[in-house]
């Protein structure tokens, strides 16, 4: 009598999936195009991050010249490459 009442079970949860197919399809399709949104949006976040980390590295370095042109050495003209002997 079990295996007669987990067959009609499992008849019926086929049944209901087979009624159901075109939701649980709209689900699956729904959830796969929010995944890949989030994706590009993290993957965006991260590449603007670095960014701007690049640019704070860049203003850094042309603060420091800066400061060394002021306090009259070469290296605020010619940066972290040496002046040419002449």
């Amino acid at each position: 009598m079990v295996s007669n009442i987990t067959a009609m079970r499992a008849l019926a949860l086929l049944g209901l999936i087979v009624m159901l197919r075109w939701f649980i399809l709209a689900a699956i399709v729904i959830g796969f195009v929010a995944f890949n949104i989030w994706l590009a949006k993290e993957r965006r976040l991260t590449r603007d991050e670095q960014r701007r980390r690049a640019e704070a590295a860049l203003i850094a370095r042309a603060h420091q010249q800066q400061a060394w042109r002021i306090a009259g050495d070469d290296g605020g003209t010619y940066g972290e490459y040496p002046r040419a002997a002449m």
